[in-house]
């Protein structure tokens, strides 16, 4: 993994509410901004923050969030048209959120996929932000940082559970920031078992013998 300010990577980015994971719970697009060194010298630390799709009409809930082009999404491959090249009726629109940042740690992360380029590939990064995204991002972060408003976590190698996942392609339909309803909720169930599968495999590695969810075992025991 090689990476440069202003590449965009999709990771499973950790939000605030997020506190009981080593790493965040869906794939998105993020941008790399700084790029630093790991503590013991060893590997590099990716300073990333998030992208957020919304809907035209409707603006992230924070004073900090920069909206990105339809031409910085096509760039990115962030943006679905139709056969004639138009954006779809649901395409949403992206915002970065700058005040929100993930540290993660490289290489051999647990929290980085590869991702469909706009040109059809797969790699490691989707695109390159211009520099007058980068200077704006670091406009709102100056401005945030002297509000109290910047918020950090690092995502680490070594996961504090002591398990590691190697980062591994991800199919175009998570990364995807439009999909309609009812793919929604296909695609849900579908993270939702994957997430169950992981847990139980986590908890099998780590020595326990009955890798029922919580939910089951109850409903077992009162049966």
């Amino acid at each position: 993994m090689n990476f440069e300010v202003g590449d965009v990577i999709t990771a499973e980015f950790k939000w605030p509410n997020e506190k009981n994971k080593d790493y965040g719970r869906y794939p998105r697009a993020c941008t790399i901004f700084h790029i630093g060194e790991n503590e013991d010298g060893e590997g590099s630390v990716l300073h990333v923050v998030p992208h957020h799709g919304l809907p035209d009409g409707e603006t992230p809930d924070n004073p900090y969030a920069h909206k990105l082009s339809r031409g910085d999404q096509k760039q990115l491959n962030l943006l679905k048209t139709d056969r004639r090249g138009r954006p779809l009726p649901n395409q949403k629109n992206s915002w970065i959120i700058p005040n929100m940042v993930n540290k993660i740690q490289v290489p051999d992360s647990p929290a980085i996929f590869k991702s469909e380029t706009a040109s059809g590939s797969h790699d490691w990064t989707r695109g390159r932000l211009s520099q007058g995204h980068l200077k704006e991002i670091s406009r709102l972060q100056d401005l945030a940082a002297a509000r109290g408003d910047m918020w950090e976590k690092t995502i680490y190698s070594q996961p504090s559970s002591g398990l590691t996942r190697k980062a591994e392609p991800v199919s175009k339909d998570v990364v995807s920031v439009v999909a309609d309803r009812p793919k929604r909720q296909q695609l849900g169930l579908r993270l939702d078992a994957k997430t169950e599968e992981r847990k139980r495999q986590e908890l099998k590695e780590m020595g326990f013998r009955d890798t029922r969810s919580a939910g089951q075992k109850k409903d077992q025991d009162i049966k």
